[in-house]
Formats: C-alpha cells, structure tokens, sequence
C-alpha cells in the first residue's frame, strides 16, 4: 500500500477523539481509587493485558487521564507502537471535552443513541479529528456496523476492542478474543452443571487477545501497514 505508514501517522496526530457511550460513571472516590490501585498492581506484576481491561474500567468510573495514560504504558511494555494509542501522560486538563498534551488534543464526546453517534462523528469530522479510539460499551458492540460506517464515510482512523468493528470497515481492534473467552465461559458453565460450587472455581481473566488490522481500510485511508505490525498482528484483512 501506499501512503505514510501507521507509525509515522499516529507521531505525526495533533488531535484525537475519544468516542464514550454516556457521561463518566459518578462512583464513589474510594471505589474509583481501588479500581485504578488495581489496575496498577496488575501492571507492576506484568499481567499486562489483564491490566488492560483493568484500565479501560478506570477510565469509565471517570479517572479518563490515569486510565488513558495507564492504557499508554501497558502498550508500550506489551511491545506495541504509539499507533496503537496516541501518546498520552497524566498532565491532562480536567475540562470535560478537551485535554492538551504532549501536542496532542483529546476530545471526549458522549453518544448513547443513533442519533448522538451520528452527531458525534459529524462534529468529530468538523473538529478535523485525526485519530479516533471508541470505548468498549455493550452499546457500541451493538451498533459496530453503523459505527464503522462512519469511520469510512468521515475517514477517520479508528481504534477499537473488539475484531466485528474491523470486518466492517474499521481500522483497527486490539482486545479479548470473544469467541475464545465464550468457550472458556461454557467450559466453566459445564463444570457448575457438572456439580461444581461456583465459589470454588477460580475468576476467568482473558487470556487470549489479538491485533486485527483492516488492509482495505488503511488503503482507503492512504495508510500503509509496516512490515512489522503486519507480523504482530492475529489477522489482516484484505
């Protein structure tokens, strides 16, 4: 393909959006600390990509600078490019729709219907966004085809959990392998049926997760995908 690689585009983004399915979740500060002290914890003991489900809660309960800047170094000892998450710190401003740093502008908006995601996009585009991450809410898993249409209408580069939003047009997912973690799900369900106490079973954590990546897409987008990332990647689409 042709065109600047992923690299050089993710370095070269002054603005990125963060596409949240409802207004931060208000949880109670001792809650909101324990869920990121846990999420911590999972990173200092490298359990990596347990840590980073562990930051995306964070960033729910409304802590979105510790989450967004724990998402950051958990890719980067995961041995994954700045492409996968724009650089982010912790010195973020706590405005409710726009956060500079490190150059790059964050803008955060809200969409809980068809509606609101359609307006969301479009403002999205308006604001010349270039880089887009959408929150891994149930909603969204449920609109992955209206929301990957309009990453190719508006052509924004698009960054997302799960692979269904990638096989219709979006750039690029990295997060659990669903259909590995539901057939870990029904092993645990058969061992409950099987006579198994529930309280004895151990918490199943992910522990398969994948990079897809859709050729097609970057090519519209004039995006061509290093060498490198192609090896990484679980799948390319083409």
């Amino acid at each position: 393909m042709g065109g600047p690689s992923l690299w050089r585009w993710a370095r070269r983004a002054t603005t990125m959006g963060l596409l949240l399915a409802a207004p931060a979740v208000r949880v109670h500060a001792q809650a909101q600390n324990q869920l990121y002290q846990r999420a911590i914890d999972l990173e200092n003991a490298g359990r990596n990509r347990e840590a980073v489900a562990a930051y995306r809660a964070v960033i729910a309960t409304g802590l979105t600078a510790q989450g967004i800047a724990g998402l950051q170094r958990v890719f980067s000892n995961l041995g994954q490019d700045d492409s996968v998450l724009a650089p982010l710190d912790t010195a973020l401003k706590q405005t409710p729709t726009d956060r500079m740093l490190r150059g790059v502008q964050l803008r955060v908006l809200h969409a809980s219907d068809e509606r609101e995601i359609d307006a969301a996009f479009a403002e999205f585009a308006d604001k010349r966004i270039g880089a887009l991450v959408v929150s891994n809410d149930p909603y969204y898993a449920q609109r992955y085809e209206q929301i990957a249409a309009l990453t190719l209408r508006y052509k924004l580069p698009a960054v997302f959990e799960w692979r269904r939003f990638v096989t219709r047009g979006g750039l690029m997912s990295y997060g659990t392998d669903l259909d590995a973690a539901l057939r870990e799900f029904g092993g645990y369900v058969a061992r409950v049926l099987g006579g198994a106490k529930p309280a004895d079973l151990p918490v199943l954590q992910p522990r398969r997760f994948e990079l897809v990546i859709n050729g097609k897409t970057a090519n519209v987008l004039g995006l061509s995908i290093p060498a490198a990332l192609r090896l990484r990647a679980d799948d390319v689409i083409q």
